[in-house]
């Protein structure tokens, strides 16, 4: 049998490489094939950009303010009443009146209404007319949170040492001083200094259009011995409905309480209110009551059996 000889038989083999290689590409892929090709795999198309969806014209949400309750006009008291010191309001409501006195001393003050603030509190701030030329800014800051200012004499004295004028004096040349770096009157409500007074000063300040505001608990943050735990349990031994707290703007003591005060007697399910509204308080809305279901009993099935 014949056969290619060695030489042809090398010959052939070479050639038969040289076609495979050319049977094989490179594409552009990096993939190597034989004996097909497999397509260039191609990016997706890109499709146009939607444009954003609508948005309706929707109006904001907006949340009612909070306003403090409007009681009525007391700058025209009658003198029958204005000559009736208060000492506590009513017992029927869970307020309760925090009241701050502002002599001459004001470095802790804008800590205090700091803290007032952030508590959405409003109350009543006796100030003297001295404290009133001294900071009118602070006086300003306190009618723009909405507390309600009341007169504290001009200089602090005891006005059981004074003639009937000099009280006089000392009532109008504060409710001027306010009014004029204010544009608000303090009447009619009036704290006396010290808690000095009789019978006399209390009708000669009645008649003056002021009536005075006494308190029920005496914080007696102003004494050297003060701390703000004792002025807590001060506080916490006579709390009850429509009591008047007595506290100063110019106390450290005062201001390191205060956020305790405030948390606690909320907690307790007190209001803290202005001494007007102390005195004359919203009126109660009435609770309207569900009207209770009427049970109606189903009437019982009756089976006749057949004859």
């Amino acid at each position: 049998m014949w056969t290619w000889p060695p030489a042809f038989a090398a010959l052939r083999w070479l050639a038969l490489g040289v076609v495979l290689l050319a049977a094989c590409a490179q594409t552009d892929t990096g993939q190597m094939t034989f004996g097909r090709s497999i397509p260039i795999q191609t990016a997706e198309p890109e499709l146009p950009a939607r444009a954003p969806a609508a948005t309706p014209d929707v109006e904001p949400l907006v949340l009612p303010t909070a306003i403090p309750y409007a009681t009525p006009d007391l700058s025209q008291l009658p003198y029958e009443v204005l000559v009736q010191e208060v000492v506590r309001g009513s017992q029927d409501h869970p307020a309760v009146a925090l009241t701050l006195d502002g002599g001459s001393v004001a470095t802790f003050t804008p800590a205090i209404l700091e803290t007032l603030r952030q508590h959405e509190v409003r109350i009543t701030i006796f100030i003297t007319g001295q404290f009133a030329e001294r900071y009118p800014e602070l006086l300003h800051e306190m009618i723009a949170d909405g507390h309600e200012i009341g007169n504290h004499s001009y200089a602090h004295p005891d006005f059981t040492e004074l003639d009937d004028d000099t009280i006089r004096r000392e009532l109008a040349r504060t409710e001027e001083i306010i009014n004029q770096v204010a544009g608000i009157t303090t009447k009619p409500w009036f704290r006396v200094p010290y808690g000095a007074r009789n019978h006399h000063v209390i009708d000669v300040v009645a008649r003056e259009g002021y009536r005075s505001i006494y308190w029920t608990i005496d914080t007696i943050d102003w004494r050297e011995d003060a701390t703000p735990a004792l002025i807590m349990q001060r506080i916490r031994d006579r709390l009850g409905n429509g009591v008047i707290i007595l506290a100063h703007l110019g106390s450290y003591q005062t201001m390191e309480a205060l956020p305790e005060i405030l948390t606690e007697l909320k907690e307790g399910g007190y209001r803290i209110v202005t001494v007007s509204e102390l005195l004359y308080p919203p009126p109660v809305q009435p609770t309207i009551q569900p009207t209770p279901a009427i049970l109606i009993e189903p009437t019982p099935t009756v089976v006749l059996s057949s004859p």
